[in-house]
């Protein structure tokens, strides 16, 4: 049976994979508000998050991806992601990090929630 975290690393490069044609929105309200306090490092990882977004604002990729896309380790990743979590404009939260267990209590990658007024995708057909 394949690793817990390669099939979540498959199955997010599937999704990455569906994207052409898709596209991420940067809301106004997110430059006018949250870009404007947010650390360097806590945009580029929401913005790095975003890449994997679906309709629903949600993605599962691994801390090795976002490790690739940022170019930093994977505990670099971990440490980045504990920002992000952390992080609130007006007492709303911009990234929901949700910790996923699969069979026998191990982890798997955590589920991302980008708050959609912020961010989305949308399609150019």
């Amino acid at each position: 049976m394949e690793d817990m975290e390669e099939v979540a690393e498959n199955l997010t490069e599937k999704q990455q994979d569906d994207k052409s044609g898709m596209y991420m929105r940067v809301h106004f309200s997110f430059i006018n508000g949250p870009l404007s306090e947010m650390k360097p490092n806590t945009l580029a990882t929401t913005l790095a998050l975003g890449r994997f977004i679906d309709k629903n604002g949600e993605c599962f990729p691994t801390y090795k991806q976002l490790g690739e896309v940022l170019g930093i380790s994977r505990d670099a990743v971990k440490k980045r992601i504990e920002e992000v979590k952390k992080y609130r404009y007006n007492g709303e939260s911009i990234v929901e990090v949700i910790n996923r267990n699969v069979e026998g209590g191990r982890n798997t990658s955590n589920l991302y929630r980008l708050n959609r007024k912020y961010i989305s995708i949308f399609s150019d057909g």
